[in-house]
């Protein structure tokens, strides 16, 4: 019993969700004695062609946000592949194919600009860094005590974090 009860109430439910509304708006011109003209505009919605509206808007936004992404998607992997690329070939050409399109083309940078790249980048985060011969040949020497490798950033990182530890650099006062 309780079953078909709860069928009903659905069905109740869904029945008067899918009515049909009609509402009227009549303005009456004129004087109560003579010729009064009434002119009545009806308006009719229905709940279901509405849902249908919203539904397809919903699907249209949800379409342009899955092509959105997908594009990110590719850029991610496609620049994640570049740099692997170019850290085992600087300095060489390479080519993004997509279905067997090339999408996009470039040339890694030689080692020599990877290291400037690298040095620019730690300069430009370090706005305590006093740009002087004394602080250059400390970075410098530290790179080499402990081989690392003056082409990618985080070298610079960890230099700087234990010479500034060990006060080995002039730095600008925070």
């Amino acid at each position: 019993m309780k079953i078909i009860v709860g069928w009903l109430l659905l069905f109740a439910a869904s029945v008067a969700f899918s009515q049909t509304t009609t509402n009227t708006t009549c303005n009456t011109q004129g004087s109560g004695g003579g010729s009064a003209q009434t002119n009545c505009t009806s308006t009719t919605t229905n709940p279901s062609v509405q849902q249908q509206q919203n539904y397809q808007t919903g699907q249209q936004i949800g379409n342009a946000l899955g092509v959105g992404l997908a594009r990110v998607m590719q850029a991610h992997s496609e620049t994640k592949w570049v740099k692997k690329f170019c850290a085992a070939n600087p300095g060489q050409s390479w080519h993004w194919t997509q279905n067997g399109t090339v999408t996009a083309r470039g040339t890694c940078p030689p080692p020599e600009d990877k290291t400037a790249t690298a040095a620019n980048a730690f300069i430009a985060k370090h706005k305590d860094y006093i740009l002087e011969q004394k602080n250059a040949d400390a970075m410098i020497a530290y790179l080499e005590t402990h081989n690392l490798n003056p082409a990618e950033e985080k070298s610079y990182e960890i230099a700087y974090k234990d010479l500034k530890k060990n006060n080995q650099l002039h730095l600008y006062a925070n």
